[in-house]
């Protein structure tokens, strides 16, 4: 049991968006912005599977549900950024679990407790972990190709495992071609007046 605590603490899945280039403000959010709405729909569909694995009252589920909904903006978490490109790293949040996790110990806190419902939600979390991957690798690689295919963008998007952690890097790199089309910085344009 206590390798299983020690995978627990340590396993998670972060999205890793890597800039090449200087990138436009709208293609920077409208990136994260589609990582966010991808991930936020894969992570309800991992809490509908968990709240059907554990077999919870249907006043639970339509509350676990609701709450979902509410909580927009926080599948992802920025909690890293390099040097370099713009490089931003962002690790995923347990949404759908952390809100069965709450509304159960809410509901019905002996029950969660004593029958090991806690345990069994880690287990159900860390066995769905890489599917969870593969499907934001390719939700991601769907609609942000869809997003780019018209722009002078390049989009890449590839799974890498770092020990317990697996990274979803996003590779977003904008063409020179289309750099020259955009306006300068201040800083730049100061300087061609020179």
């Amino acid at each position: 049991m206590a390798e299983n605590q020690h995978i627990n603490e340590t396993a998670s899945l972060d999205v890793e968006l890597v800039f090449n280039g200087t990138p436009p403000t709208a293609l920077l959010m409208s990136t994260i912005q589609v990582c966010e709405d991808e991930i936020n729909q894969i992570q309800r569909a991992e809490m509908d599977a968990a709240l059907d694995a554990l077999d919870l009252p249907g006043y639970v589920k339509s509350v676990c549900r609701r709450r979902f909904a509410d909580a927009q903006g926080v599948s992802l978490r920025f909690v890293d950024s390099k040097q370099g490109s713009i490089i931003l790293i962002a690790a995923l949040t347990a949404l759908g679990y952390w809100i069965i996790q709450n509304t159960v110990g809410e509901t019905i806190k002996d029950a969660y407790k004593e029958t090991g419902m806690h345990e069994r939600l880690k287990q159900l979390f860390l066995t769905r972990l890489g599917r969870q991957t593969e499907d934001i690798e390719s939700a991601l690689t769907g609609r942000l190709v869809r997003l780019t295919q018209d722009a002078p963008t390049h989009v890449s998007v590839r799974v890498e495992h770092r020990g317990l952690r697996s990274v979803v890097s996003v590779s977003v790199t904008i063409s020179s071609e289309r750099e020259q089309t955009l306006p300068p910085t201040i800083e730049t344009w100061l300087r061609s007046e020179s």
